[in-house]
């Protein structure tokens, strides 16, 4: 008795080719992705983290400074103590020129406040990148 054959063309069960008939396998290209890592967002080399880590530390003291000068401006007011408010200006030669109108020494406080703000916020953005 012969046995039947378990694989192949022959196996119990499949049906036999058609003559002339080929099944085609459709393969579907798949899209390659090609990972390009720059070396800013790469692993840096030590000089790089030096560098990196010394430029933080000096923005950030840089904004303690410029948190602590705004703290004072702040604490700056005027017209409030009999009318003696006064702000100086003194330029590089010592020329000085007083400014005595407490609505001006606000609004110079208020200039300078505005500018430190500023300060800090760009200080904050290199600290964050």
């Amino acid at each position: 008795m012969k046995e039947p054959a378990k694989n192949g063309s022959g196996a119990p069960g499949t049906p036999e080719p058609k003559k002339g008939e080929q099944g085609l396998v459709k393969h579907e290209p798949k899209a390659e992705t090609l990972e390009v890592k720059l070396k800013e967002n790469g692993p840096l080399t030590v000089e790089e983290t030096i560098k990196r880590v010394n430029e933080l530390q000096d923005n950030i003291h840089k904004r303690e400074v410029l948190k602590d000068h705004f703290h004072m401006v702040s604490m700056l007011k005027f017209g409030e103590y009999e009318e003696k408010d006064q702000i100086i200006l003194v330029s590089h030669t010592g020329e000085k020129y007083p400014i005595r109108s407490s609505s001006l020494c606000q609004k110079c406080a208020d200039l300078i406040k505005n500018e430190i703000q500023s300060h800090i916020e760009e200080i904050e953005q290199q600290i964050v990148l």
